[in-house]
């Protein structure tokens, strides 16, 4: 159907549509070729891989030139920019290596071995600015390296953003100290009245961390919520980068909603911290006091 609207304001409604879901960015690809020249980039902007096949077939599309290329100039791997991998591969290190990745979802043991020392064919197939700039956000989708990892491999050094799914114990995981830019890093907790919560400065010493963030799951006992509340308050008033939130039952969850441009987990800590300590502390103290008093009781989860 004719239209009388100027191209460029055809662009720009063209291109807002397709920021707006994944199924409008789909469909718009089969309008036309001048409005997939739009789409298509932002298409796969956004990759999510569960399966190993999946893996196999994303890996030949970023490393191998495509049949046939919408443009000339077109690169796929030129346009991924956050990547969601549940299963372990060791095919992972290729697809990063040749994609621009700010935000990477993946499992621990793929870290461990991701991050060694990659051959040097691997750089030299790609761009080495590429592959040294620009920050970093990678989430641990489940428990981490029980080794520690060897941080030779230089996309270490990007790494400013780090959240862990899953508790890390007294005396546990070291590995952080192989990212010298990280900034801000995120760690369930768990039997805080048990364990407390010192030995947490043990992590993150010596190190470039400036927003630590402890999270308790919504469902946990109240008594372990309070305990969490008290000390974070406490340490508070000589560790400023110290925050907490509520964790989300769903790891996907929250990496959706931050990549799709709602708050990160680092505003919501921000904000959460904040409302603690706008709180009267004579009244906190006192509701704290009242739960610590009150034995943790076993629940039966009905799902």
């Amino acid at each position: 159907m004719p239209t009388s609207l100027p191209l460029e304001l055809l662009h720009t409604i063209f291109l807002q549509v397709a920021e707006s879901s994944p199924s409008s960015r789909r469909t718009l690809c089969a309008v036309s070729s001048w409005v997939r020249h739009i789409a298509l980039p932002l298409l796969h902007k956004t990759v999510f891989i569960d399966s190993i096949e999946c893996l196999g077939g994303f890996d030949q599309l970023v490393t191998r030139p495509l049949a046939c290329p919408p443009s000339p100039s077109f690169r796929l791997a030129d346009n991924v920019r956050r990547l969601w991998v549940s299963p372990i591969s060791e095919t992972l290190a290729s697809i990063v290596l040749h994609c621009n990745v700010t935000h990477l979802a993946i499992h621990p043991s793929d870290l461990a071995t991701f991050f060694d020392a990659p051959s040097p064919n691997h750089f030299e197939r790609q761009d080495p600015a590429r592959a040294g700039k620009g920050d970093l956000h990678v989430v641990l989708l489940q428990d981490h390296p029980a080794s520690p990892i060897d941080g030779t491999n230089p996309l270490f050094g990007r790494i400013t953003h780090l959240q862990l799914n899953e508790p890390i114990r007294p005396g546990g995981w070291q590995s952080i100290s192989v990212m010298p830019n990280l900034t801000h890093l995120a760690v369930p907790c768990e039997n805080v009245v048990e364990r407390g919560l010192d030995w947490i400065f043990n992590i993150v010493a010596g190190t470039s961390v400036e927003v630590f963030v402890l999270s308790l799951p919504d469902w946990s006992f109240g008594r372990e919520w309070r305990a969490l509340e008290r000390w974070v308050r406490k340490s508070r008033r000589e560790n400023e980068w110290i925050y907490l939130v509520c964790q989300r039952e769903i790891p996907e969850v929250d990496w959706c909603n931050e990549i799709y441009g709602g708050a990160t987990v680092w505003e919501r800590a921000a904000e959460e911290t904040q409302l603690l300590m706008n709180q009267d502390p004579v009244e906190e103290d006192a509701e704290a006091e009242r739960w610590s008093r009150i034995k943790p009781r076993r629940v039966r989860l009905r799902w």
